[in-house]
Parts: structure tokens; C-alpha cells; sequence
């Protein structure tokens, strides 16, 4: 079962999720809309948002909450 590891909050906006295994999805959120996306395999994910990058290490089945 997944777990929220991290939750970002925002005024929208587009977020690049990068993973292991070759995962990558973007995410485009309106305003106060909420998306999941969940990684199912562990190690280095990077999370693009505008002209930052933020780096996690996740386990299996990590959930991240993208409110922007």
C-alpha cells in the first residue's frame, strides 16, 4: 500500500516527475486542483517545477501528492 510522502502546495502549474525504471510523467494542475501520482519502484525521483528541481529517494509504492 502506498504512502503520501510529500505534499506540494501552489497556485498551479506544471511538475515533471522523473524516476526509476524509466518513469516519467508531467503533471498539469489547475488552481486548487489535487493529482496523485504514485512510484512503484524505489530510488532517485526528481520533481521539475518551473526552474527548480527537488530530489527524493522513494521506497515501493510511494504516493505524491501534487496540490499546486
Amino acid at each position: 500500500d502506498s504512502t503520501t510522502i510529500l505534499k506540494l502546495k501552489g497556485a498551479g502549474g506544471e511538475v515533471q516527475v522523473r524516476g526509476p525504471g524509466g518513469f516519467a510523467e508531467t503533471v498539469v494542475l489547475a488552481p486548487g486542483a489535487v493529482r496523485e501520482v504514485v512510484i512503484q519502484n524505489q530510488g532517485l525521483v526528481t520533481l521539475r517545477i518551473g526552474k527548480r528541481t527537488v530530489a527524493l529517494v522513494t521506497e515501493p509504492y510511494t504516493k505524491l501528492l501534487l496540490e499546486l
